[in-house]
């Protein structure tokens, strides 16, 4: 026990004169103190050398740096062993050899500097902030709070919600022939939803909102019936025309033409000579120009030339000569612009006030080009 003493009080006297050395060489006192805190540490951490707490710079010396670094040197040396198969138990126990060291090294450290009487003041303080910030950082790599944070009871809320729906309708064609074709329209909407929620025993929350919606307005059409490819080509156009049309249906002009016929009570006949005065190269390559001109005269008159632009390229789609093997392409045209305009998610979407002027609309063109394929057959006559 004497001799036991006796080394310890001698190693005491050795690192005493190590600190008076550094402080004759005109070190200053705190950066002396700081040199026998970094030793000390180095000294008892397990596999940590004085060279890897010197490399911080002296003017790098602040309590949370050296935590940073000691905590940095402990993590690295867990997950070495983790990574080389180390048990948890074996890991835990090299965590508490490296907290051990650490205790150690900062009470030998301020027992020799309490022996210089240097422990007082600003070195006094920047020891005890320097161990307070590196017990912080150990406490935060610690594998069994790490573990118990990992194991933490979860609680968990989930909710789904999917709705689908999958529509078919129908049109009857007749051929000239007397046979029925009969085109089918597929068209589908989506909707999904989520919500989800969940707490850990620590009290940590998450929360998680999904939504999407998928809806569309084009169609799959499929044929039954006796028809050749021409057939089916021409037949597969006009659907493609009316599509067109029936989207452009719901365009402000078109809809204001409407409200402009109705606010000065056109006549259905004046509204649609109006409209087809147009030829079809004026209808694409003049319209900007000539709606100019025709809007700085009449202001009711430029969404008219709109509708009747809708309305001619109606009538050019329903006239093809490829569709002569239809009874009635016009009529079954009409047949299909309703069908199509009623079954768009704008229609379908709208209140009822705006239904019911869609639909009042949709029946006067309806009508309008109904009189101008009778027309039409009266001059052919």
């Amino acid at each position: 026990m004497i001799g036991t003493l006796y080394s310890n009080t001698s190693y005491t006297q050795t690192l005493q004169s190590s600190f008076q050395d550094a402080t004759a060489k005109g070190k200053s006192p705190e950066a002396a103190s700081n040199d026998t805190v970094l030793n000390r540490l180095a000294s008892n951490i397990p596999g940590m050398s004085t060279d890897d707490l010197k490399s911080l710079k002296e003017d790098d010396f602040t309590p949370e740096k050296v935590a940073n670094r000691i905590g940095d040197f402990v993590a690295q040396g867990l997950e070495a062993a983790r990574r080389n198969g180390r048990s948890e138990e074996d890991i835990q126990k090299m965590y508490n050899a490296a907290v051990a060291g650490v205790q150690k090294g900062f009470e030998e450290a301020r027992e020799i500097l309490d022996g210089l009487g240097a422990l007082s003041g600003s070195i006094a303080k920047n020891v005890d902030l320097t161990e307070e910030k590196t017990m912080d950082a150990l406490n935060a790599i610690n594998p069994s709070q790490v573990a118990e944070s990992t194991n933490a009871r979860v609680s968990r809320l989930m909710a789904a919600e999917r709705y689908q729906e999958a529509e078919t309708l129908s049109l009857k064609v007749k051929t000239q022939d007397g046979d029925e074709v009969t085109i089918n329209f597929a068209r589908s909407s989506q909707y999904e939803g989520s919500f989800g929620i969940e707490k850990d025993s620590n009290g940590i929350n998450a929360a998680e909102f999904n939504i999407s919606r998928s809806e569309s307005s084009s169609y799959r059409f499929s044929v039954e019936g006796n028809l050749d490819n021409d057939e089916i080509d021409a037949l597969q156009n006009l659907i493609k025309d009316v599509n067109e049309i029936a989207n452009e249906f719901f365009d402000g002009d078109v809809q204001k033409a409407f409200d402009l016929a109705s606010e000065y009570r056109m006549d259905k006949t004046e509204l649609s000579s109006m409209n087809l005065q147009l030829t079809q190269s004026e209808q694409y390559t003049s319209v900007a120009k000539y709606r100019g001109v025709e809007e700085m005269d009449s202001p009711a008159i430029a969404p008219g030339k709109r509708l009747g632009h809708m309305m001619h390229n109606m009538q050019e789609a329903a006239g093809n000569p490829k569709l002569g093997f239809m009874k009635d392409a016009a009529s079954f045209s009409r047949e299909l612009l309703a069908t199509l305009v009623t079954q768009d998610i704008r229609y379908r979407n709208s209140d009822e006030p705006e239904k019911e002027k869609l639909n009042a609309n949709l029946d006067s063109m309806n009508n309008l080009l109904s009189s101008q394929a009778t027309a039409f057959v009266q001059e052919d006559l």
